[in-house]
């Protein structure tokens, strides 16, 4: 799609920019992020709202099948691979894009993990066929051997810790200011 056309433009781009001209150029390809920013309605932002919303409202239904599995990672340490990338010696870089994961997963692993924290919670499966077919059609694992290798890429959160983690942060957002 349009999209995805788009992002490699940009990598190659910045490849070339990079061989022709020595523009220190680096990039990530991220999996599905799980974040507080996830946009409405991406199918890409399924895990990111099933958190929010079990959070904020009790409840989530999943528009996907439960047995779909999914490259996950959560924000912190996209944020974490962005500063290690930058601050790698350009000299140890076998590359200029890298691919990096975190939580391969699936959707009933998500929300089993949500439904552990937040027992009263109401997870529901309600597959929608051409979404699932769209998250069926992404890997389930992504190779980051390359940033394991290069920079040591290593992240901090697997599925339980991410979990923690983002629950945490959403009730400390929805808790209301002490007097």
């Amino acid at each position: 799609g349009l999209y995805g056309v788009t992002k490699m433009a940009a990598e190659r781009l910045g490849v070339y920019y990079q061989r022709r001209h020595g523009l220190d150029f680096r990039c990530l390809r991220l999996p599905v992020t799980v974040s507080r920013f996830a946009p409405p309605g991406a199918a890409s932002a399924m895990a990111s709202h099933a958190f929010i919303e079990a959070a904020q409202t009790g409840q989530f239904t999943f528009r996907a099948r439960p047995d779909i599995a999914l490259a996950l990672i959560y924000v912190r340490d996209v944020l974490q691979a962005l500063s290690t990338l930058l601050a790698a010696p350009a000299a140890g870089l076998s590359r200029r894009v890298y691919n990096i994961e975190a939580v391969p997963t699936t959707l009933a692993e998500v929300a089993a993990a949500i439904g552990h924290r937040l027992p009263s919670a109401i997870l529901r499966f309600e597959p929608d066929p051409a979404v699932s077919a769209l998250l069926a059609s992404w890997p389930g694992r992504i190779d980051d051997a390359a940033a394991r290798r290069d920079w040591k890429w290593e992240p901090a959160f697997d599925l339980e810790r991410m979990t923690t983690d983002f629950l945490n942060a959403l009730r400390v957002e929805e808790s209301p200011p002490k007097p």
